[in-house]
């Protein structure tokens, strides 16, 4: 059987905020996806039927195996549009929580509000210069500015950008116009990287 539409609007896997056992599947013990009803009334997932079947001839026992179960054949196992309904309103939590989210929502809900919540990760600006960082959308901001080692920082010699942890290093040994004295003391005034080499060959100490 194929699922109904109403599946392409939940998240698969929510944390559920608290729910009644009898939204639990019988054969996979989940939150039943797509609810279906066997013949004595009791619930499994669409997708758990052939698990159900699986090596077995028709017709198997009720996977409740409570004294008022019937044997079941497939075609005695139908949608269930009212458990469905109570199912997608059950409340599940945010699946940013675990990035700063405290809100709780209705499961039928949750992909509306996952699109706008503010703990959203996303990926740092600064990916294309090697950040891999993910954040809550919240804090990007603050990350750029203050924490990530991949900002782009102009050299206050060269005038060129770079990455900031990357910064001093091109000053101390890559700059071309960075003011260096001789290594040699000789009493020249500073000059550029460039010159110095020049420099070096003809100085006189």
């Amino acid at each position: 059987m194929m699922a109904s539409n109403s599946s392409l609007e939940l998240q698969e896997n929510p944390q559920f905020f608290r729910h009644d056992s009898k939204y639990d599947c019988l054969v996979c013990k989940e939150v039943l996806k797509e609810a279906m009803q066997t013949s004595c009334g009791h619930r499994i997932c669409e997708r758990c039927i052939s698990k159900l079947f699986e090596g077995k001839s028709e017709p198997v026992m009720c996977p409740a195996d409570e004294e008022d179960c019937e044997p079941q054949y497939r075609s005695n196992i139908t949608p269930d549009p009212s458990g469905r309904r109570e199912i997608r309103n059950l409340n599940v939590y945010c699946e940013y929580k675990e990035h700063g989210c405290d809100e709780v929502v209705r499961w039928k809900d949750l992909q509306g509000h996952m699109g706008k919540c503010k703990y959203k990760p996303v990926e740092c600006p600064n990916k294309k210069f090697g950040c891999k960082a993910l954040l809550s959308s919240n804090i990007v901001q603050q990350h750029v500015e203050n924490e990530c080692k991949y900002r782009q920082e102009e050299c206050q010699f060269c005038r060129n950008f770079l990455p900031t942890m990357l910064l001093q290093e091109h000053i101390k040994d890559e700059c071309l116009v960075v003011p260096l004295e001789c290594p040699f003391s000789c009493g020249s005034q500073p000059m550029a990287r460039t010159e110095l080499r020049n420099h070096m060959e003809i100085c006189p100490s």
